[in-house]
């Protein structure tokens, strides 16, 4: 939010002295961080908060944010659809697996189409209710304006041809080593970020379902291009120190080979 700030009063001096900013954050420390690093842009910085505004006039932007979310691991074995629940035993967290708790992932599957029987034996697919409960919140606090959700995912169709899910353990910009399974982020909760890849056939269908228009689905190498980042680059003539700099970081988020392919952007609009 600083930088689009940083921008804004540099080159939107219109925007700028009209934008109203709330910082939407859980984390109780990372909120009362919020006024330092904005400190240059008191003016505009409302307010930060937990929850999210009940009517927002403007644009609500979730960057990595629905991939954070928890999510509900089902698969499928002889005997039906299970779900893996984390439990206790001799005093250390464990995987065990167990009926599904709600009703509303056999109804995930069957929707658009898709019955939970088409999932092959031994298949597991990672479920975020809570993903889809924020875009219906978000939607309904939406009076004017539009959601911009920037995340890594895939469709419906496309998650349910990855056979062992999409959860992943980070740390340090480190995945758990694949050898040692669940058994180190277990033992070490806390110390973890653990993701599940976005099911953009339901944030869409969500968004759209609450009355927004839904603009198709791009990565966000597509995005940044179409909103004129090649414009905004220094020229390849221009070999200074700032300049290299400012086209590797581009290249970092436009790659084909990383974030520009592996992310995408969505955006649902209401009244513009």
């Amino acid at each position: 939010m600083r930088d689009i700030l940083d921008t804004l009063a540099r080159e939107y001096a219109g925007l700028y002295a009209q934008i109203r900013v709330t910082l939407v954050e859980a984390s109780v420390v990372a909120r009362q961080a919020h006024a330092d690093v904005l400190a240059a842009h008191q003016s505009r910085h409302v307010r930060s908060t937990d929850t999210l505004p009940s009517r927002i006039d403007g644009c609500i932007i979730a960057n990595e944010l629905l991939d954070a979310m928890p999510a509900h691991r089902v698969t499928q074995t002889a005997a039906g659809l299970v779900e893996t629940l984390v439990d206790v035993a001799d005093d250390r967290l464990v995987l065990r697996t167990g009926p599904l708790t709600t009703t509303s992932l056999a109804a995930y599957l069957d929707a658009a189409g898709t019955a939970a029987a088409s999932l092959r034996p031994g298949q597991s697919i990672d479920i975020s209710l809570d993903a889809r409960a924020w875009v219906e919140s978000a939607a309904a606090s939406l009076r004017r304006g539009a959601l911009l959700v920037i995340d890594y995912g895939d469709t419906r169709e496309g998650l349910l041809r990855r056979p062992q899910g999409t959860l992943m353990a980070f740390r340090e910009h480190r995945l758990a080593n694949a050898a040692d399974g669940p058994t180190t982020w277990l033992s070490e909760p806390g110390d973890w970020d653990l993701t599940t890849h976005v099911d953009w056939t339901m944030i869409a269908a969500t968004a759209q379902a609450k009355g927004l228009q839904v603009d198709p689905l791009v990565e966000q190498t597509t995005f940044l291009f179409s909103l004129g980042l090649a414009d905004r680059l220094p020229p390849m003539g221009d070999t200074s120190l700032t300049a290299v700099k400012r086209r590797l970081s581009a290249s970092t988020l436009v790659s084909p080979q990383g974030l520009g392919a592996s992310h995408q952007a969505l955006v649902a609009r209401l009244g513009i």
